[in-house]
């Protein structure tokens, strides 16, 4: 069914949902609270460190991908501010024209002293092994070379050997230094992927789209750590250009997002403070003990952070890269009106989904070909992503019932367009449709839940929350949950009208 209508349900209605909506989210965090001052020496001594000074509490260190790049941002600063510099130097001496060469010497340089050597020529080697692919202009074998070597990943021979003499040649961090290394490297698999398809597509000889060119694209600083993931056709549409004039407009617009940023990680500072859903979420013992508010809390919370952390992973580097006249993905959605499968997988990371429905949905057949090439053009994004993701049985299970949901949707979709639905929808008018509308997402949104917590998780964490919100709870406690899930679906179909009346004002 339609997820924006532009009709609305009456005030009084509306303000139920509101002030239901609002109050459960206010209630459940109130709890995650409660319960991290009450289970506060019950969680694990490593999860809890000290903060800002001026707070009497404790930090939660528990997320590990926050509390590493926020620690490892400080390291890169210097080289990122160089970077800055380089490009503003380039553009003051109308040398743009060689930024190309000056920008990929200079990220070498920075990744060699960060990373160290071997990793760099690591990635270079893998990067090589891939352009050689593209040698008989065939996409096919593109696909096979770059899917083995993303496979050897997930090898454990792999990590246990190979992988192991090159990460460990560094500063001695344990799993960190493992982390940066693979994180890095899914990273540039998914750039030399692109790239590779894009030289496929134009069939365009070695000197055009060179090995440089390539180079240039995986390793360019603002972008090479976390992303956004930029496709090779919008990047070197983008560096071979001019940089726009530093307008008066150019500058305000330039503060106002770093300033975005800065306050974003702040948030995310000050409020792991005093919300310890992360380390409440490592202990079994305490899921299983917490009330039923609390849990849906520590869930609630956990996907907001999920959230706060990737606007600023994302849109700290779209920042610095927009210093040099780039225009990167937009970051990501807040989850909190973002109900449905697919606009889940469209709003939170832009650059991602570009990346799957051009290089995998789109080539297979897409929604032109047909409902059946639809869903295997679906299908094998998702298990793009599993296999992407680390392979893990946890996150088969979590891409498995992303696609039940999106074809769920799809079916729902053609659905509604037949003879019988659109008679029955015409008949119970609109204000009924769009409860229905409400009602019929909440089971998707239930499915889309379960999925994320085995995703946040593992296997054992999400077969608790599954137990305990869908199993063991008791009908009047389900009914309730039901309820408060439909209103707020309801109030983020809300949202989503509003921004759509904003936008067709603008236009």
């Amino acid at each position: 069914m339609k997820s924006r209508c532009t009709y609305q349900l009456p005030v009084l209605e509306r303000l139920v949902y509101i002030v239901c909506g609002v109050g459960s989210v206010l209630a459940i965090c109130y709890h995650v609270l409660i319960a991290s001052s009450k289970y506060q020496h019950r969680l694990n001594w490593h999860d809890l460190k000290s903060g800002w000074s001026f707070l009497t509490y404790k930090k939660d260190v528990s997320n590990f991908e926050w509390t590493f790049w926020y620690g490892y941002f400080w390291k890169t600063l210097p080289w990122h501010v160089g970077h800055v510099v380089l490009g503003r130097l380039l553009e003051g001496l109308n040398l743009t024209q060689y930024r190309q060469l000056f920008f990929l010497t200079f990220s070498l340089v920075s990744l060699t002293h960060l990373l160290g050597l071997k990793i760099i020529l690591f990635y270079v080697f893998h990067s090589t092994i891939a352009f050689v692919s593209t040698i008989f202009h065939k996409k096919v074998m593109v696909w096979v070379i770059c899917l083995t070597l993303l496979m050897t990943l997930n090898l454990d021979y792999f990590n246990s050997n190979l992988m192991f003499h090159v990460y460990s040649s560094q500063v001695n961090t344990g799993n960190k230094n493992y982390y940066l290394f693979v994180f890095c490297l899914a990273l540039v698999i998914l750039r030399y992927i692109s790239f590779c398809l894009e030289k496929c597509e134009f069939k365009k000889p070695f000197n055009i789209y060179s090995f440089l060119d390539m180079l240039n694209y995986i390793f360019y600083l603002p972008l090479f750590f976390t992303g956004p993931v930029l496709s090779y056709d919008h990047f070197s549409q983008q560096m071979s250009r001019k940089p726009p004039l530093w307008t008066q407009t150019r500058i305000k617009m330039t503060l106002m997002g770093f300033s975005r940023v800065l306050f974003w990680a702040a948030f995310n500072e000050f409020i792991i403070h005093y919300l310890y859903f992360d380390a409440i979420h490592h202990r079994l013992d305490l899921l299983y003990k917490i009330s039923l508010w609390t849990l849906v809390g520590i869930a609630y919370c956990q996907g907001q952070f999920f959230f706060t952390k990737y606007v600023v992973m994302y849109e700290l580097p779209g920042e610095l890269a927009k210093l040099d006249g780039m225009v990167t993905p937009v970051g990501p959605k807040c989850v909190s009106y973002v109900y449905r499968f697919s606009h889940m997988w469209k709003c939170f990371d832009c650059g991602f989904y570009y990346f799957l429905k051009k290089y995998i949905y789109i080539p297979v057949g897409g929604s032109k070909h047909g409902f059946v090439w639809q869903l295997i053009g679906s299908f094998l994004c998702f298990m793009f992503i599993y296999i992407w993701h680390g392979a893990e049985i946890y996150l088969l299970f979590w891409c498995l019932l992303n696609y039940l949901g999106c074809t769920i949707e799809v079916l729902g979709s053609w659905l509604v367009q037949t003879n019988i639905c659109r008679q029955y929808l015409q008949k119970i008018g609109n204000d009924n449709k769009r409860r229905l509308n409400g009602l019929v997402s909440v089971p998707l949104y239930l499915m889309s839940a379960m999925g994320i917590f085995f995703f946040f998780g593992g296997s054992e964490v999400g077969e608790i929350f599954f137990r305990r919100l869908l199993i063991d709870i008791s009908w009047s406690g389900f009914i309730l949950f039901v309820f408060l899930l439909y209103c707020n679906i309801q109030n983020a179909m809300l949202i989503q009208d509003w921004q759509y009346r904003n936008k067709v004002k603008k236009l």
